[in-house]
């Protein structure tokens, strides 16, 4: 299956989300708009679950664009992700990077009733 752009295996017992893709804007930094195109989340891959985002206002503006390429946006409901949201994103994106970060999920999934897990014991 495919997990956002990349392919993944799913076994029963994985959590995941359908969700639906945000197309990036040229030349309108933070804005998106939402395609068809629904994809799969693993969601321990989210990196931030209630995102706000920003709907076209005469508060919250488009970047100067061409007339027709205006109109064609906004047709499409344009959101915009705010400043402070995309950075904290960021930065947790590059945490990861930094750390080789990589989705490791217990075998058998569940800790069996009356036995701790590893991090448990050694965390306590």
């Amino acid at each position: 299956m495919v997990c956002g752009e990349e392919e993944c295996r799913l076994e029963k017992g994985d959590w995941v989300c359908s969700e639906l893709w945000l197309n990036y804007i040229p030349y309108a930094q933070y804005w998106y708009t939402v395609s068809a195109t629904e994809i799969v989340v693993q969601c321990q891959t989210i990196l931030h679950s209630n995102m706000s985002l920003l709907q076209h206002s005469s508060a919250n503006e488009l970047p100067r664009m061409r007339r027709k390429n205006r109109l064609d946006i906004l047709a499409l409901n344009p959101l915009k992700v705010p400043p402070s949201e995309h950075d904290f994103l960021m930065d947790a994106v590059s945490i990861r990077e930094g750390l080789d970060y990589e989705i490791e999920l217990p075998a058998g999934g569940n800790v069996e009733e009356g036995h701790s897990s590893d991090e448990d014991e050694h965390y306590g």
